[in-house]
């Protein structure tokens, strides 16, 4: 609701800002409030420009979404990339079978990374295209457990995923998702 407001009525938003900011010191406290701080402008694409979108979903071996998982269960990760254009964007792999790279993470330590087998793929270069409207999708099975094999620990671990992808039209994107919180029971 506030993003409506904010595209439709800019002066509403800064108004109900101030007054959610003022009304937070109106507790009989005597210290003054704290204006926010804006968020800095961020420069459009360049016209014409595509920003593929994506999210990170997590499920178990059934195929049911879910972010609890048992010590041991097969994660499958995936990576929703989704064409919100009227436009086919065409990328391909800055890199020889490294297509997505999924992560496990616990207080900003890369625990666990997926990695191809380089040996198996023979300098192969991937090439996608994404048509209007279209969604793709990548997939990789964790074990919940570490670079080395070893189960990983019951608690809270964030996942990401990234791309080193070369677009064939000059300003084409693709955003990395915001990171998926799972937790292994």
């Amino acid at each position: 609701m506030v993003d409506a407001m904010m595209n439709r009525h800019p002066l509403t938003l800064i108004l109900l800002t101030l007054a959610l900011t003022l009304g937070a010191c109106n507790d009989g406290s005597s210290e003054a409030p704290v204006a926010p701080i804006p968020a800095p402008p961020v420069a459009p694409p360049p016209e014409g420009s595509v920003a593929l979108v994506t999210s990170l979903k997590a499920s178990d071996k059934f195929g049911v979404p879910t972010d609890s998982f048992t010590a041991g269960e097969e994660i499958t990760l995936t990576l929703e990339v989704s064409n919100p254009s009227d436009r086919t964007v065409a990328f391909q792999t800055g890199q020889p079978c490294d297509v997505v790279t999924f992560n496990a993470l616990r207080n900003n330590q890369v625990l666990w990374r997926s990695i191809d087998d380089e040996a198996a793929c023979n300098d192969v270069i991937f090439r996608a295209e994404v048509l209007p409207g279209e969604t793709i999708t990548f997939d990789e099975v964790w074990l919940g457990t570490n670079d080395n094999g070893s189960r990983l620990g019951a608690g809270s671990y964030l996942i990401d995923a990234s791309a080193d992808w070369t677009f064939e039209t000059a300003g084409d994107s693709v955003a990395p998702p915001e990171p998926l919180a799972i937790t292994l029971l």
